[in-house]
């Protein structure tokens, strides 16, 4: 059976961003839920932890609305907690019609790129996902100063059907339907512990920088193992309001480690577009772009003009990594034995033959195969050697691990 990586509640109708760690003691308390946190050095923040550095939008500062705002209507960034382990993100318009007095929208302009430094104490971010487009993460900070992220990003237009159940498994229509409300610019997101999710802290590891964005009212991606491939699923991204369309988009970031651990990927670095298989279903599917980022393959959709999109993308079968280091003794005088572990990333097919090489100094490799842990070498010099293991699948052999000395 599949497993589910991240699915968006329908009641969530924001990006998350998601992060380990909890709570800790610290000067002022932390915010309540609901309650907009401050800027940092603003009242009530008095330590610099929960709260907002800064906030840009293409380039210049962005003051927060406060009740000796002057009538208008402002850009409203704001940050809130939504429980214990949880922070939002969020963009709104504010109209503000005299003192005390305001009313606020999630209707934002589309335009613009906006960039939120937060510091969120001793939470520490993972991963964001949600309603949002052209997003970049990064993350700073420390358990001492606090732990921060920066997130760039474009709000994007989402309509909603609203009054029916609309997620990828039903209950969207098909490319004639339109919505009811449109966001035009809808931005928010969620910063919360992801201990709840059941992962491990390796896996939550794995996941920091992990991005997974869209404009769909329903979006996520899981890993199919029985095809070692990421399956995205859409719904409802090409709605913009009632007989207007729109186009559908998808962005997802996906590290390097959970590359290696899920997908079989043994150098995520030399990974291209070319690296992959895509298989779409549905008409008016558009090609998937591919490419390298920091650390990380990042993926993108765009252009989906019909209701519910799903795509494959399968690596393509490459030898497989190095296999992983046991032990190396020797045993008898003039023989060697290795033990190892099968390689983190098989390159998406079995590994069937493993070969260990050993040699004193400079001299001539001594060499011996198997189908399994432990391989012996023999005959030896005597005296310290050094040994290097490889794997091979139907691709072909893969590079030689880090050498080991013993002996």
């Amino acid at each position: 059976m599949p497993r589910v990586l991240r699915l968006l509640p329908l009641a969530l109708l924001v990006p998350l961003l998601v992060v380990t760690g909890t709570t800790s003691a610290h000067a002022d308390p932390v915010p309540a839920a609901g309650h907009p946190w401050p800027r940092c050095g603003s009242a009530p923040d008095t330590d610099g932890k929960y709260c907002i550095v800064s906030v840009t939008k293409d380039g210049v500062a962005v003051p927060p609305v406060t009740a000796s705002t002057p009538a208008g209507t402002y850009d409203d960034p704001f940050v809130q907690r939504v429980d214990a382990g949880t922070v939002r993100v969020g963009l709104r318009t504010t109209t503000v019609t005299g003192p005390g007095s305001s009313t606020s929208s999630p209707a934002v302009s589309p335009t613009g790129t906006w960039v939120y430094r937060v510091n969120v104490g001793s939470i520490r971010p993972v991963e964001l996902y949600g309603n949002l487009r052209n997003v970049d993460l990064s993350f700073g900070g420390n358990a001492t100063t606090g732990h921060t992220f920066t997130v760039t990003f474009q709000p994007t237009p989402v309509a909603w059907l609203l009054g029916s159940d609309c997620s990828v498994f039903g209950g969207c229509g098909d490319n004639s339907t339109v919505a009811d409300t449109v966001y035009s610019g809808f931005a928010s997101g969620y910063v919360s512990d992801d201990a709840s999710t059941g992962l491990t802290a390796a896996q939550i590891a794995a996941r920091r920088g992990y991005l997974n964005v869209y404009n769909a009212e329903d979006a996520y991606w899981f890993y199919d193992s029985g095809r070692n491939s990421l399956v995205m699923r859409m719904a409802n991204p090409h709605l913009r309001s009632p007989g207007v369309r729109a186009t559908g988009s998808f962005q997802t970031r996906i590290p390097d480690a959970m590359l290696i651990d899920q997908l079989n990927v043994p150098d995520p670095r030399a990974l291209t577009a070319r690296s992959f298989s895509v298989v779409r279903t549905g008409s008016g599917a558009v090609p998937i772009t591919l490419t390298r980022v920091r650390g990380a393959v990042d993926i993108r959709v765009k252009g989906v003009t019909f209701s519910t999109p799903e795509y494959s993308i399968h690596p393509r079968p490459t030898p497989p990594g190095a296999p992983r280091w046991g032990s190396l003794r020797r045993v008898g005088r003039h023989q060697v034995r290795a033990t190892f572990r099968a390689p983190r990333a098989d390159g998406g097919l079995p590994v069937k033959v493993y070969a260990v090489r050993c040699r004193r100094g400079t001299g001539s490799w001594h060499s011996a195969t198997g189908g399994r842990s432990p391989l012996t070498v023999g005959p030896v010099p005597t005296g310290r050697l050094t040994c290097e293991l490889r794997a091979h699948n139907k691709r072909g052999w893969g590079p030689w691990s880090t050498p080991r000395t013993g002996g």
